[in-house]
């Protein structure tokens, strides 16, 4: 019930309790200490020249996986990435030696971009166009290139003729002036 309440796991709650609990049985104040201080306490599998070693790595740009495997073939120790990956978080003037300074990795869940408003789902379209008898059926795709540059890729389902178009921003403005350009009547020179 506890558990549903605050939002967790119920197993969270019962580690919480098994941790926290002293000689007259559980205290929010006495846990919120524990809790300070475990969360200071320094890991025993680091400390030492282990320690300076693992500085000197993190300091050429190695990740911490990369120095917990080459640990374990020099046959030097086994720790995990995780436990390297802790260390740091104890010490955060380590983490501007990872290679992103420390920041999470954005994955496509959590990306800037909504779901595109006004859109028609694939599976509406006509049969003819599946059919690719039918001229003037463009498929669209954007390559990002270098810098802020993206090519505007267009080709005709039928034909298969194929349009590139240079856009000089990834925004919608640019991309949909590339393709107004790409779509234009051809004019006499």
């Amino acid at each position: 019930m506890i558990a549903h309440d605050v939002g967790v796991h119920h197993t969270t709650i019962s580690r919480d309790l098994r941790r926290n609990r002293g000689g007259r049985g559980y205290s929010c104040d006495q846990a919120h200490r524990l809790c300070l201080a475990r969360r200071h306490r320094v890991d025993p599998k680091i400390k030492g020249s282990l320690r300076q070693l693992i500085h000197r790595k993190l300091a050429l740009k190695w990740s911490p996986d990369q120095i917990s495997g080459w640990l374990k073939r020099q046959q030097i120790t086994q720790i995990s990435g995780q436990a390297i990956y802790r260390h740091i978080g104890r010490h955060p003037r380590l983490l501007r030696h990872l290679r992103h300074g420390g920041k999470r990795y954005r994955t496509a869940a959590q990306g800037r971009l909504g779901p595109i408003s006004g859109r028609v789902c694939i599976t509406q379209r006509p049969d003819c166009v599946d059919g690719k008898t039918r001229l003037g059926d463009w498929e669209l795709d954007t390559i990002q290139g270098p810098g802020r540059s993206v090519v505007v890729s267009m080709v005709d389902r039928a034909s298969k003729l194929c349009q590139l178009r240079l856009a000089s921003r990834p925004d919608a403005t640019h991309v949909s002036r590339a393709i107004l350009t790409a779509l234009a009547p051809p004019t006499a020179s």
